[in-house]
């Protein structure tokens, strides 16, 4: 059984030399060049990336532009802001002292209602809140 194995193993290293043998061979008569760069692509992406850098540097100079300004004033077709008159609400708002249309009264309304056995419900001005549906199994 020895001798087997010993002729087995010569007989593989017989194969992996002639392999070898074979393979150098083939590479020693091709020259070997690696290509890493095509120049003109490189080229051409250097030229891609120098002119969004120029278009960058005009975007840049143009805001900056308009930060030279006054920036805290609109420049355009906007009228001025005008304060109201003194005496009178702002637009949109009711005078002082007096609530808005549909608002509920502030003081003791609800107080009294609720001691004298009513229910304190939400007042009439603001929605009730839905109520979730009915869960099925």
């Amino acid at each position: 059984m020895p001798a087997a194995l010993v002729i087995a193993l010569l007989f593989l290293l017989l194969g992996v030399w002639l392999g070898l043998r074979m393979c150098s061979s083939q590479f020693a008569g091709v020259e070997l060049q690696a290509g890493l760069v095509n120049e003109a692509e490189t080229r051409a992406a250097i030229e891609r990336q120098r002119a969004a850098n120029a278009r960058l540097e005009r975007e840049i100079e143009a805001a900056r532009a308009a930060l030279q300004g006054e920036i805290c004033r609109p420049a355009g077709p906007l009228a001025p802001f005008a304060p109201p008159a003194e005496g009178q609400p702002p637009q949109g708002q009711p005078p002082q002292g007096q609530a808005p249309a549909g608002a509920a009264p502030a003081s003791g309304g609800s107080e009294q209602g609720a001691a004298a056995g009513g229910t304190s419900e939400e007042p009439e001005g603001e929605p009730k809140a839905p109520e979730p549906a009915p869960q099925q199994n």
